[in-house]
Protein backbone atom coordinates (compact mmCIF):
# COMPACT_ATOMS: atom_id res chain seq x y z
CA UNK A 1 0.00 0.00 0.00
CA UNK A 2 1.62 3.48 -0.86
CA UNK A 3 1.67 6.17 2.32
CA UNK A 4 -0.69 7.95 0.29
CA UNK A 5 -3.20 5.23 0.91
CA UNK A 6 -2.44 4.66 4.37
CA UNK A 7 -2.89 8.15 5.22
CA UNK A 8 -6.10 7.99 3.34
CA UNK A 9 -7.24 5.50 5.32
CA UNK A 10 -6.07 6.55 8.22
CA UNK A 11 -8.10 9.43 7.78
CA UNK A 12 -10.82 7.91 6.66
CA UNK A 13 -10.85 5.61 10.15
CA UNK A 14 -10.01 9.15 12.06
CA UNK A 15 -13.15 10.70 10.31
CA UNK A 16 -15.57 7.89 11.59
CA UNK A 17 -14.68 7.96 15.11
CA UNK A 18 -15.02 11.81 14.89
CA UNK A 19 -18.34 11.67 13.44
CA UNK A 20 -19.45 9.24 16.06
CA UNK A 21 -17.91 11.37 18.97
CA UNK A 22 -15.35 8.98 20.13
CA UNK A 23 -12.29 10.52 21.70
CA UNK A 24 -10.39 7.46 23.59
CA UNK A 25 -9.25 4.31 21.72
CA UNK A 26 -10.70 2.06 24.35
CA UNK A 27 -14.08 3.09 23.28
CA UNK A 28 -14.20 1.67 19.65
CA UNK A 29 -16.09 -1.69 19.20
CA UNK A 30 -16.40 -1.27 15.75
CA UNK A 31 -14.50 -0.56 12.34
CA UNK A 32 -16.11 -0.09 9.43
CA UNK A 33 -13.82 -0.31 6.24
CA UNK A 34 -15.42 -2.42 3.77
CA UNK A 35 -15.86 -1.81 -0.04
CA UNK A 36 -13.15 0.73 0.08
CA UNK A 37 -13.36 1.16 -3.95
CA UNK A 38 -12.15 5.31 -3.30
CA UNK A 39 -8.65 3.83 -2.77
CA UNK A 40 -9.08 0.84 -5.35
CA UNK A 41 -9.44 -1.53 -2.60
CA UNK A 42 -7.53 -2.10 0.54
CA UNK A 43 -4.35 -4.24 -0.04
CA UNK A 44 -3.47 -3.81 3.61
CA UNK A 45 -4.80 -2.69 7.39
CA UNK A 46 -3.08 -1.17 9.77
CA UNK A 47 -2.04 -2.48 13.09
CA UNK A 48 -5.45 -2.19 15.28
CA UNK A 49 -4.01 -3.25 18.50
CA UNK A 50 -4.56 0.08 20.25
CA UNK A 51 -8.36 -0.60 19.97
CA UNK A 52 -8.43 -3.38 22.57
CA UNK A 53 -12.08 -3.78 23.11
CA UNK A 54 -12.54 -4.09 19.51
CA UNK A 55 -15.25 -6.65 18.32
CA UNK A 56 -16.49 -6.03 14.96
CA UNK A 57 -14.57 -5.82 11.49
CA UNK A 58 -15.91 -5.08 8.38
CA UNK A 59 -13.20 -5.73 6.05
CA UNK A 60 -14.90 -7.05 3.06
CA UNK A 61 -14.86 -5.98 -0.81
CA UNK A 62 -11.07 -5.34 -0.66
CA UNK A 63 -7.77 -6.35 -2.28
CA UNK A 64 -6.46 -7.88 0.95
CA UNK A 65 -4.10 -11.01 0.59
CA UNK A 66 -2.77 -10.88 4.11
CA UNK A 67 -4.03 -9.72 7.58
CA UNK A 68 -1.11 -8.63 10.26
CA UNK A 69 -3.32 -6.25 12.16
CA UNK A 70 -4.81 -8.29 14.54
CA UNK A 71 -2.01 -9.41 16.98
CA UNK A 72 -3.75 -7.87 19.79
CA UNK A 73 -7.77 -7.96 19.35
CA UNK A 74 -8.39 -11.13 21.13
CA UNK A 75 -12.12 -9.69 21.80
CA UNK A 76 -12.91 -10.19 18.18
CA UNK A 77 -16.73 -11.67 18.11
CA UNK A 78 -17.20 -10.90 14.46
CA UNK A 79 -14.95 -10.75 11.55
CA UNK A 80 -15.84 -9.90 7.73
CA UNK A 81 -13.48 -10.99 5.20
CA UNK A 82 -15.31 -11.90 2.42
CA UNK A 83 -14.82 -10.78 -1.24
CA UNK A 84 -10.82 -10.35 -0.90
CA UNK A 85 -7.39 -12.01 -2.30
CA UNK A 86 -6.30 -14.04 0.54
CA UNK A 87 -4.85 -17.38 -0.15
CA UNK A 88 -3.65 -18.16 2.94
CA UNK A 89 -4.77 -17.52 6.66
CA UNK A 90 -1.03 -18.22 7.83
CA UNK A 91 -1.90 -17.76 11.32
CA UNK A 92 -3.35 -14.56 11.34
CA UNK A 93 -6.63 -15.86 13.29
CA UNK A 94 -5.90 -18.89 15.54
CA UNK A 95 -5.35 -16.47 18.17
CA UNK A 96 -8.86 -15.03 17.59
CA UNK A 97 -10.90 -17.66 19.95
CA UNK A 98 -13.36 -15.64 20.68
CA UNK A 99 -14.75 -15.22 16.79
CA UNK A 100 -18.79 -16.30 16.45
CA UNK A 101 -18.97 -15.09 12.85
CA UNK A 102 -16.21 -15.29 9.98
CA UNK A 103 -16.89 -14.97 6.71
CA UNK A 104 -14.12 -16.01 4.32
CA UNK A 105 -16.52 -16.71 1.24
CA UNK A 106 -15.07 -15.17 -2.79
CA UNK A 107 -11.23 -15.23 -1.48
CA UNK A 108 -8.88 -17.70 -3.02
CA UNK A 109 -8.42 -20.17 -0.11
CA UNK A 110 -6.14 -23.34 -1.18
CA UNK A 111 -5.64 -25.64 1.38
CA UNK A 112 -8.86 -26.80 3.36
CA UNK A 113 -6.67 -28.16 5.68
CA UNK A 114 -4.88 -25.19 6.50
CA UNK A 115 -7.67 -23.03 6.85
CA UNK A 116 -10.00 -25.95 9.30
CA UNK A 117 -6.27 -26.35 11.30
CA UNK A 118 -6.03 -22.30 12.10
CA UNK A 119 -9.95 -22.42 13.10
CA UNK A 120 -9.97 -25.14 15.30
CA UNK A 121 -9.24 -23.20 18.26
CA UNK A 122 -12.48 -20.91 17.76
CA UNK A 123 -14.88 -22.72 20.49
CA UNK A 124 -17.27 -20.06 20.40
CA UNK A 125 -17.40 -19.96 16.18
CA UNK A 126 -21.35 -20.21 15.06
CA UNK A 127 -21.29 -18.97 11.91
CA UNK A 128 -18.89 -19.53 9.02
CA UNK A 129 -18.80 -18.63 5.35
CA UNK A 130 -16.10 -20.72 2.72
CA UNK A 131 -17.94 -20.71 0.33
CA UNK A 132 -16.10 -19.27 -3.31
CA UNK A 133 -12.66 -20.24 -2.41
CA UNK A 134 -11.11 -23.35 -4.28
CA UNK A 135 -10.87 -25.12 -1.07
CA UNK A 136 -14.36 -25.89 -1.08
CA UNK A 137 -14.10 -27.83 -4.49
CA UNK A 138 -12.06 -31.12 -2.41
CA UNK A 139 -13.59 -33.77 -1.58
CA UNK A 140 -15.91 -34.49 1.01
CA UNK A 141 -15.72 -30.68 1.87
CA UNK A 142 -18.72 -30.11 3.97
CA UNK A 143 -18.57 -33.55 6.16
CA UNK A 144 -15.09 -32.64 6.40
CA UNK A 145 -15.56 -28.76 8.12
CA UNK A 146 -18.63 -30.25 10.29
CA UNK A 147 -16.74 -32.82 11.94
CA UNK A 148 -13.45 -30.81 12.53
CA UNK A 149 -15.30 -27.45 13.89
CA UNK A 150 -18.02 -28.69 16.18
CA UNK A 151 -19.31 -25.50 17.46
CA UNK A 152 -20.45 -24.33 13.65
CA UNK A 153 -24.02 -24.41 13.47
CA UNK A 154 -24.54 -22.77 10.03
CA UNK A 155 -21.93 -23.20 7.18
CA UNK A 156 -22.35 -21.29 4.01
CA UNK A 157 -25.44 -19.84 5.07
CA UNK A 158 -26.97 -23.56 5.48
CA UNK A 159 -27.74 -24.69 8.94
CA UNK A 160 -25.68 -28.07 9.51
CA UNK A 161 -28.21 -30.95 11.01
CA UNK A 162 -27.78 -33.57 13.84
CA UNK A 163 -28.03 -36.34 10.89
CA UNK A 164 -24.99 -34.67 8.86
CA UNK A 165 -22.92 -34.68 12.06
CA UNK A 166 -23.65 -38.10 12.63
CA UNK A 167 -22.65 -38.63 8.76
CA UNK A 168 -19.54 -36.92 9.48
CA UNK A 169 -18.51 -38.57 12.65
CA UNK A 170 -18.97 -42.06 11.44
CA UNK A 171 -16.59 -41.55 8.57
CA UNK A 172 -14.19 -39.65 10.16
CA UNK A 173 -14.24 -41.69 13.31
CA UNK A 174 -14.72 -45.19 12.56
CA UNK A 175 -13.73 -46.85 15.59
CA UNK A 176 -15.34 -44.76 18.16
CA UNK A 177 -18.38 -45.49 16.58
CA UNK A 178 -17.80 -49.35 16.27
CA UNK A 179 -16.99 -48.84 20.42
CA UNK A 180 -20.59 -46.92 20.52
CA UNK A 181 -22.34 -49.89 18.86
CA UNK A 182 -20.34 -52.85 20.88
CA UNK A 183 -22.22 -50.84 24.61
CA UNK A 184 -24.81 -52.79 25.60
CA UNK A 185 -26.51 -53.08 28.83
CA UNK A 186 -24.76 -50.46 30.64
CA UNK A 187 -21.24 -53.07 30.09
CA UNK A 188 -18.35 -52.83 27.30
CA UNK A 189 -19.06 -56.12 24.65
CA UNK A 190 -15.87 -57.71 23.72
CA UNK A 191 -16.76 -56.09 19.91
CA UNK A 192 -19.66 -55.83 17.23
CA UNK A 193 -22.37 -58.45 16.69
CA UNK A 194 -21.03 -61.20 14.82
CA UNK A 195 -23.25 -63.83 12.77
CA UNK A 196 -22.56 -67.73 14.00
CA UNK A 197 -23.74 -70.58 12.22
CA UNK A 198 -27.39 -71.40 11.68
CA UNK A 199 -28.25 -75.02 10.91
CA UNK A 200 -31.16 -75.59 8.50
CA UNK A 201 -34.88 -75.65 9.60
CA UNK A 202 -34.68 -79.50 9.40
CA UNK A 203 -32.09 -80.22 11.77
CA UNK A 204 -32.09 -80.85 15.18
CA UNK A 205 -29.63 -80.94 18.04
CA UNK A 206 -29.40 -84.61 18.36
CA UNK A 207 -29.22 -84.78 14.87
CA UNK A 208 -26.25 -82.91 14.85
CA UNK A 209 -24.71 -84.72 17.84
CA UNK A 210 -25.68 -81.79 20.54
CA UNK A 211 -26.80 -82.80 23.93
CA UNK A 212 -29.20 -80.80 26.24
CA UNK A 213 -26.64 -78.41 27.99
CA UNK A 214 -25.16 -77.58 24.23
CA UNK A 215 -28.63 -76.63 23.03
CA UNK A 216 -29.14 -74.31 26.00
CA UNK A 217 -25.78 -72.90 25.32
CA UNK A 218 -26.33 -72.65 21.10
CA UNK A 219 -29.49 -70.76 21.61
CA UNK A 220 -27.73 -67.94 23.91
CA UNK A 221 -25.28 -67.62 21.65
CA UNK A 222 -27.79 -67.23 18.76
CA UNK A 223 -29.62 -64.80 20.84
CA UNK A 224 -26.76 -62.57 22.16
CA UNK A 225 -25.04 -62.86 18.48
CA UNK A 226 -27.37 -62.54 16.05
CA UNK A 227 -27.22 -59.32 13.95
CA UNK A 228 -30.22 -57.30 12.22
CA UNK A 229 -30.18 -58.71 8.78
CA UNK A 230 -31.53 -62.17 9.96
CA UNK A 231 -35.38 -61.60 9.70
CA UNK A 232 -37.22 -64.20 11.67
CA UNK A 233 -34.63 -65.65 13.67
CA UNK A 234 -33.86 -62.12 15.19
CA UNK A 235 -37.54 -61.45 15.98
CA UNK A 236 -37.42 -65.33 17.54
CA UNK A 237 -34.30 -64.69 19.07
CA UNK A 238 -35.38 -61.25 21.18
CA UNK A 239 -39.05 -62.91 21.88
CA UNK A 240 -36.63 -65.69 23.73
CA UNK A 241 -34.34 -63.11 25.51
CA UNK A 242 -37.41 -61.00 26.31
CA UNK A 243 -39.44 -64.43 28.13
CA UNK A 244 -35.62 -65.08 29.56
CA UNK A 245 -35.37 -61.78 30.91
CA UNK A 246 -39.08 -61.31 32.08
CA UNK A 247 -39.12 -64.30 34.90
CA UNK A 248 -39.09 -62.60 38.46
CA UNK A 249 -38.68 -64.34 41.63
CA UNK A 250 -40.15 -63.81 44.77
CA UNK A 251 -39.06 -65.57 48.09
CA UNK A 252 -40.68 -65.11 51.41
CA UNK A 253 -40.57 -66.70 55.08
CA UNK A 254 -43.30 -68.98 55.76
CA UNK A 255 -43.59 -67.85 59.97
CA UNK A 256 -46.54 -70.00 59.70
CA UNK A 257 -44.34 -73.35 59.80
CA UNK A 258 -43.48 -72.13 63.25
CA UNK A 259 -45.23 -73.59 66.00
CA UNK A 260 -46.77 -71.44 68.78
CA UNK A 261 -45.44 -71.75 72.23
CA UNK A 262 -48.30 -73.82 73.49
CA UNK A 263 -47.39 -76.45 70.46
CA UNK A 264 -44.01 -76.38 71.37
CA UNK A 265 -44.92 -78.17 74.99
CA UNK A 266 -46.67 -80.26 73.38
CA UNK A 267 -44.39 -81.64 71.28
CA UNK A 268 -40.73 -80.90 71.18
CA UNK A 269 -38.89 -82.95 69.62
CA UNK A 270 -40.96 -81.67 65.81
CA UNK A 271 -40.08 -78.47 66.32
CA UNK A 272 -38.26 -77.24 63.09
CA UNK A 273 -35.21 -75.32 63.36
CA UNK A 274 -35.87 -72.96 60.60
CA UNK A 275 -39.23 -71.24 58.70
CA UNK A 276 -40.17 -72.82 55.31
CA UNK A 277 -39.04 -70.67 52.65
CA UNK A 278 -41.70 -69.88 50.21
CA UNK A 279 -40.85 -69.34 46.27
CA UNK A 280 -42.57 -68.03 43.54
CA UNK A 281 -41.48 -67.08 40.08
CA UNK A 282 -43.93 -65.38 37.30
CA UNK A 283 -43.25 -63.70 33.66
Amino acid sequence: MADSEKASTVNEVDEQLKRRGITKDKDVSELYLANRQVFVGLEEVKDCEKYRNLQIVWLNGNKIRKLTCFSSNYQLRELYLQDNLMMELNGCLKHLTCLQVLLLNGNQLLKLTDVVHELRAMQCLKKLNLFGNPLAQEYDYRSYVVHHLPSVELLDRKEITKEERDKARKKYEPERETVKESVAFGRRADGPPKRVYAPPPSATFESLGFDQDDQDEQESRISESITSDDGNALEEAIKRRGLQRSVMQYSTFDWSSIPLSQERRLAPDSIPDQPRILTVRFR
